[in-house]
Parts: structure tokens; sequence; C-alpha cells
């Protein structure tokens, strides 16, 4: 039988307002959770958070592995970088995290662009079988959080600092144009030269 997340309605007027933008992330969250929960049933496995996450793909099918066949208590996700995110708590985003590292293995889908992308688009097939499409709120914050990640890590070698702005930017002004405007700030680390020599 199909768990449907409890979900609150919002309006469809844009651009969207401080509430809009709050009961989409109370959606993604409940939905995140839901997710998350049926996956650690179907499978008889849970996740805790970890400074010890696995890095690479191989690491994770380990893991899973392991917690499927009862060698370990749960699957290691990161409890780095949580604190501002798109979703309600930080524990929402570790739900996120297992959800995403559970599809990894289901779809065969390593780290690399091709696998995070398909990835992040199972993830939007599922928001948009609740009813939550493309013209959604809810649709383009994980759509940025996920892809726009992705291209922003693609970019810069690294990840927003702060998760949360850099979504809303995708969804106000764009993919490309919100890389910019958090782009790292590079610090030229020239030699101080002291007075009268030559550099």
């Amino acid at each position: 039988m199909r768990r449907t997340p409890s979900v609150v309605q919002r309006s469809q007027n844009m651009p969207a307002s401080i509430r809009q933008r709050a009961r989409a992330r109370t959606n993604l969250s409940a939905l995140v959770r839901c997710q998350a929960e049926a996956a650690a049933s179907f499978y008889s496995i849970t996740w805790e958070p970890s400074h010890a996450a696995p890095s690479t793909f191989h690491d994770l099918q380990v893991c899973v592995h392991r917690a499927c066949s009862n060698w370990t208590a749960g699957v290691p996700v990161s409890d780095q970088f949580s604190d501002h995110t798109i979703f309600m708590s930080p524990q929402d985003n570790y739900a996120m995290r297992f959800w995403h590292d559970i599809t990894h293995v289901r779809l065969d889908a390593d780290f690399g662009i091709e696998g995070e992308a398909s990835v992040a688009e199972a993830h939007l097939d599922v928001l948009a079988s609740y009813g939550f499409g493309p013209e959604s709120l809810e649709y383009q914050l994980l759509k940025a959080d996920t892809l726009g990640q992705l291209w922003y890590n693609a970019a810069t070698g690294t990840f927003p600092e702060d998760q949360s702005a850099f979504v809303h930017s995708v969804v106000e002004v764009g993919t490309a144009a919100a890389i910019e405007r958090h782009r790292p700030i590079r610090h030229e680390h020239a030699a101080a030269r002291e007075p009268g020599k030559a550099g």
C-alpha cells in the first residue's frame, strides 16, 4: 500500500512568499521522511548520522549490504552541513541523504555526474507522482537542491556554503546566475613585499 505524506496546499501566486516557501519546505520534509522510512522498512535497515559516511559508490554499496545482512546497525549518512538546507530540520536532511543513497544503490548509479543526475530525476519523478509537478514550488526547490547543486559542484569543485540560500537563488534567478552569485571567493595569496625590495 502506498504511503502518502501529509502535505500542505499552497497558493499558485508567484513569486513565492515566505509563507509559501515554508509550506513547500514542510511538504518536502514530510515526503522525504516518508520515502526514507518506506525504503528503510522495505530493506529492513535504517540510517545513522555519522562523520564517517561512505564517500565512494563502492563504499556505499558495501555499507548497504552490511546493513541488509545485519552486520551493522544502519547505513551511515553524513551529519555535516545540515544546518542550512531547504528541509525543516537536520533530521529531515539526514532522511533525504538516506533516501538519496538508497536510490543510488537501487539504480546502480555511481557518484559521477550522470549517476547523480539519474538519482535526482528519480527523486523528482516521485515528487511529481504525489502531485507536485514542475510548476510547483516543491518541485523547483528539490530540483535546485539536487540538480542545481550538482551543476554548482561541477562548476566550482565544491558545494554551496549556504545550501538553502543557493536553492532559493536558483528558483529566483536560474541555475547559472545562482552559481555566479554563490561562487566561492578566491583569495590571492600574494607574498607581501618589504618596502624598498623588488617583488
